[in-house]
């Protein structure tokens, strides 16, 4: 038998590793969706797990973030809706994440969307 928590960690790790500084794998890693999975994942109970995933979202999360921040100004508005679903549970991960959001410039599109409906 496996703790299938200490391969997802060392998965995560390897990632990281590959991530950093390579946008090109950076990328290629975002585009397959494993930020909102990663997300998910720092809700475990394994700090192991948790520290690896962590390693892994602190390279990823600045660009996507950026990306999500985009979405907040499609001219759609699942994408938007969608948008800042991810971000606040970007922004619920710890501090650090928060930081990130902000950073990437969602404060100002996340008041425009409450403004979009209120009049």
């Amino acid at each position: 038998l496996f703790d299938s928590s200490l391969v997802q960690a060392e998965a995560a790790r390897a990632l990281r590793n590959l991530c950093e500084d390579n946008p090109q794998a950076m990328s290629k890693v975002i585009e397959a969706g494993a930020v909102p999975t990663l997300i998910d994942v720092m809700k475990t109970k394994s700090n192991e797990l948790r520290e690896g995933v962590g390693s892994l979202l602190r390279v990823l999360s600045p660009t996507w973030s950026q990306l999500q921040v985009d979405r907040l100004r499609s001219d759609s508005l699942p994408d938007r809706v969608d948008a800042a679903k991810l971000l606040r549970r970007l922004a619920a991960v710890n501090t650090e994440q928060r930081r990130v959001v902000v950073a990437a410039g969602a404060l100002g599109p996340l008041v425009e969307l409450m403004k979009a409906d209120s009049g």
